[in-house]
């Protein structure tokens, strides 16, 4: 089962579980300031949900972004400034 968080907690069920996730979480439009927000959190969450949401989500446009953002945040939380 997978999961997605956003700052109201956890979804579940697939791609559908994660596109609603990110549909409850940030207006259509605005996925991207989500995910900005998301890697540079620090999170290990919020990066676990990046590469979720990079993975599943079924818009493209939207897992891309996803991925990007992930990619930002496995460079920032391993890189020697990091914590």
């Amino acid at each position: 089962m997978t999961q997605f968080w956003h700052p109201t907690g956890y979804a579940t069920g697939g791609p559908d579980g994660v596109a609603a996730a990110v549909r409850q979480a940030a207006p259509p439009g605005s996925e991207t300031v989500l995910f900005e927000q998301m890697w540079r959190s620090r999170h290990a969450i919020a990066a676990q949900a990046l590469r979720t949401a990079g993975k599943l989500h079924p818009d493209k446009k939207i897992a891309k972004a996803a991925r990007a953002a992930s990619v930002k945040a496995v460079s920032v939380r391993n890189s020697p400034n990091a914590g």
